[in-house]
C-alpha cells in the first residue's frame, strides 16, 4: 500500500481523477457512436418516393360522347333510325338526351352494361335504373359525383316489338372430323358451342363414331348418289329397289341417332334420290337435298374471312359446311363473337331444320312430305 501511494505521488495523479477521466471518454464514445448510427440511417435509407400530381384531364365534348354512345349501340345491331335525339335537350341544359328502341331479344341490362363501361371510361359518372314492370332502363350521366348539379345527359332504353335486328340463324356443319387426331376431335365435339358434325361411316373410323355418339353431339349423315359405275357412291343408279331398301335399313339402324340425312348429287339422279328418300324415311329419318348446305370455301381456312363471309350473306339463314382444325375452330368462335352480339344465332342442325320448318315434330320423319326437302 505504501509502495502504491508512493507511485501515485510520484506521478502526481489522483486515482479518483483518473477514474473520472475514463468515464468521460466512454460517454463521448457512446455519443459519437449514436450520432454515427443516426446519420447512417438517414444516409442509407431508401429515398422517399416522389409524389407527382397528375394533371386533371379535360372532359370529352358532348358531340364525342354522343357519337361514342351510337357506336356502342351499333355493336348490338341497333340501327340509327331506332335512336331518337330528343328535341328538349338544349332547354334542359343537357349535352344529349336519347331514346333508343331495343328489339325484344336484347336485354336492356346488357346494353346498359356496355354503355356504362364506355361512359365511365370517358370519366363520367353513371346512374342507371330499370323499371320492373316495363323493363325500361333509364341512364343518367353526370360530369362528376355531384349528382344533384352536374347532370349532362340521359338515355332511355325502351323495349319494342316493332324493330328487329338484321341477323340470321346459322348452322355450322363440321365435316371430315375423322382426319383430325382423336384427341383434337374430342376437344371439338365436347365444346360448349352449338354446331353439328358429319358422322363418318367407314368401319375403320369406329372410334370417331363412338366419340360423337358418346358426346351427344348433334350429327348428320351424308350419302352420295351416283351413276352405275360410281363405286364410291353410297347409292348407284344401277341398284334395284330391294338392294336400296336393304342398304337404307342397314344405315338407318346403324345411325339411328342422326338429326337428318343429306343426299349429295341429287341434281343428276332425281329418280334415284326419290327412291332412296322414300326408303330411308320409312325408318324414321328426315332426308334433305345437298342444296340445303352451303360450302364455306375450298381454300385455306381463315376465321376472319369466314366471319366476313357470313356477314356479307346478310339475313340469309344457312347450313354452312367447313373443315377446321382445332386451333382454327377456336379462332373461328372468337371471330364470330361480334356477329353473335349483333343477333346472329348459331344452332345445331336439328334446331335449324325445326326453325325453318315449324311443322317438324321431335323424332318425326315427316313422311307425308311430297318430294325431298330442300
Amino acid at each position: 500500500m505504501k509502495s502504491a501511494r508512493k507511485d501515485d505521488a510520484k506521478s502526481g495523479t489522483d486515482p479518483i481523477q483518473r477514474s473520472s477521466s475514463h468515464g468521460k471518454k466512454l460517454l463521448i464514445a457512446v455519443v459519437l457512436l449514436a450520432c454515427s448510427a443516426v446519420l447512417g440511417y438517414y444516409h442509407f435509407r431508401d429515398p422517399k418516393p416522389e409524389i407527382r400530381q397528375e394533371p386533371l384531364q379535360a372532359l370529352p365534348t358532348g358531340e364525342k360522347v354522343s357519337a361514342g354512345i351510337d357506336s356502342v349501340l351499333s355493336t348490338f345491331g341497333i340501327e340509327k333510325k331506332w335512336i331518337r335525339d330528343l328535341n328538349d335537350r338544349k332547354s334542359a341544359g343537357l349535352w344529349f338526351a336519347k331514346e333508343i328502341r331495343l328489339p325484344s331479344d336484347i336485354p336492356g341490362v346488357t346494353v346498359n352494361h356496355d354503355l356504362s363501361n364506355y361512359l365511365s371510361d370517358m370519366r363520367l359518372t353513371v346512374k342507371a335504373r330499370e323499371e320492373p314492370r316495363t323493363k325500361t332502363v333509364g341512364i343518367n350521366v353526370y360530369k362528376n359525383s355531384d349528382t344533384l348539379n352536374s347532370k349532362i345527359g340521359h338515355i332511355s332504353l325502351l323495349r319494342s316489338d316493332s324493330v328487329q335486328r338484321r341477323s340470321a340463324v346459322i348452322c355450322l356443319l363440321l365435316d371430315s372430323l375423322e382426319f383430325l387426331t382423336l384427341s383434337d376431335a374430342g376437344l371439338i365435339v365436347n365444346s360448349a358451342e352449338e354446331f353439328s358434325v358429319v358422322m363418318p361411316q367407314s368401319n375403320d373410323r369406329a372410334d370417331y363414331q363412338a366419340l360423337i355418339t358418346e358426346s351427344r353431339r348433334d350429327h348428320v349423315l351424308e350419302l352420295k348418289l351416283g351413276s352405275e359405275d360410281s363405286f364410291e357412291s353410297d347409292f348407284r343408279s344401277g341398284m334395284d329397289e330391294k338392294e336400296i331398301r336393304s342398304k337404307a335399313r342397314t344405315m338407318s339402324m346403324s345411325f339411328d341417332g342422326v338429326s337428318g340425312v343429306i343426299l349429295k348429287g341429287v341434281g343428276s339422279q332425281q329418280a334415284l334420290a326419290e327412291t332412296v328418300r322414300n326408303e330411308i324415311e320409312k325408318f324414321g329419318l328426315r332426308v334433305y337435298e345437298d342444296t340445303l348446305v352451303v360450302p364455306a370455301y375450298f381454300g385455306e381456312f381463315s376465321a376472319d374471312h369466314f366471319a366476313s363471309m357470313l356477314e356479307n350473306r346478310g339475313q340469309t339463314s344457312s347450313v354452312i359446311t367447313l373443315s377446321p382444325g382445332l386451333s382454327e375452330f377456336e379462332e373461328m368462335w372468337k371471330a364470330l363473337e361480334p356477329l353473335r352480339k349483333r343477333g346472329y344465332r348459331f344452332v345445331d342442325f336439328d334446331r335449324f331444320v325445326r326453325k325453318m320448318d315449324p311443322g317438324i315434330k321431335k323424332d318425326s320423319a315427316g313422311t307425308g312430305d311430297a318430294g325431298i326437302r330442300k
